[in-house]
């Protein structure tokens, strides 16, 4: 896939990307609808409950505004005298067909149109014991017919750590982030999909566009083994959030606009990230080898960019490297970046 088109792409995605309070608005409109029977076992009440107290985010409440969508499949099950529970059964057997060749995505089309033409009378969230800490977030759906099915959402709670992070390392449910709990705080995982797409002007534009990021952004660049690399920065308001981050990207030198490639997982260094308001540590994330080191902070007490600190060091790969960037750092046109030096670790303070 050529860079123009991973720009195309990455762009498309970012747009639908909209957070999930925009759905919650969409359905408050249709209040005098019927909704969709949504249960909360205890444990699972308890998490969105913690989240809730401490922030402006209802996952409960949200969830519990999607309207009934199986109206019309039953009327159109009706109307052509379909037999619903059969046609599910056969759309469940080529699905399992689909998954035994290895074709994950034809099987969860299978599945999707089994269950909605089958129709869905309640959906209950079940927070399901692993092992002395861990549970996985079970969803037992109760079909049109009164049968039920366990799907496992492949969600974890740590209660010990308060994680909450998918076994496949690609984030909640495929999005890319998890959460923890305890600190309140949403962050990326290594392997998230906006990997692939790198970094291109067009995402800062898109969130300057939009009424729910409100962030300032700093980039260094500077040559490199060969490559044009980039280090870029941000902080402020995400939404219902503050965060910031600390992104790592390169592209072959010579190249015309501003795409950059995320950092490959030979060219990652080690990051931390903490983000402060005057002397109050925000959120924290450890070090680690990262290409884009970030954390978004569930608060009811907000701060804007300019009442934020970002603090982060990065370890560089040789003096060559360590060099290169801090020069960056120096020509920086707005020289509001501070910066201490640590044999290789460059220690910013912004």
């Amino acid at each position: 896939m050529t860079a123009f088109y991973q720009r195309i792409i990455a762009f498309v995605m970012s747009i639908i990307m909209i957070p999930s309070g925009s759905l919650f608005l969409f359905c408050k409109r249709f209040d005098n609808s019927k909704k969709f029977d949504v249960i909360l076992d205890d444990g699972t009440h308890k998490i969105c409950e913690e989240i809730k107290n401490n922030s402006y985010v209802d996952i409960e409440g949200i969830v519990k505004e999607f309207p009934d969508v199986s109206g019309p499949m039953k009327s159109f099950n009706k109307a052509f005298n379909i037999d619903a529970t059969a046609f599910r059964d056969k759309m469940f057997v080529l699905r399992d067909e689909a998954r035994k060749e290895g074709d994950m995505a034809k099987g969860v089309i299978y599945h999707f149109i089994g269950a909605y033409v089958s129709t869905f009378k309640s959906c209950t969230f079940l927070l399901e014991s692993k092992d002395e800490t861990r549970s996985e977030i079970i969803l037992d759906v109760e079909y049109g017919d009164g049968v039920h099915e366990r799907l496992h959402s492949g969600v974890i709670y740590d209660s010990k750590s308060g994680e909450l992070y998918a076994e496949n390392q690609k984030g909640l449910l495929g999005i890319g982030f998890n959460f923890n709990l305890n600190d309140l705080v949403v962050y990326a995982v290594v392997n998230c999909w906006m990997r692939d797409y790198g970094f291109f002007f067009g995402y800062d534009l898109f969130c300057y566009l939009t009424p729910i990021f409100f962030y300032r952004t700093r980039r260094f660049k500077f040559e490199y083994a060969g490559k044009e690399w980039m280090i870029q920065t941000w902080k402020g308001l995400y939404a219902v959030s503050m965060g910031g981050e600390v992104g790592l990207y390169n592209r072959d030198k010579g190249k015309f606009g501003t795409y950059y490639e995320s950092a490959k997982d030979d060219e990652m260094i080690n990051m931390t990230l903490e983000i402060y308001h005057g002397d109050e540590l925000i959120l924290k994330r450890d070090e680690q080898p990262h290409w884009w080191s970030n954390g978004f902070k569930l608060s009811k007490t907000l701060y804007t960019a300019n009442d934020l600190t970002l603090k982060s060091t990065l370890e560089m790969k040789d003096e060559e490297m360590l060099k290169a960037f801090c020069e960056s750092i120096d020509n920086n046109i707005h020289h509001d970046v501070s910066y201490t030096v640590d044999g290789l670790k460059v220690s910013i303070v912004w």
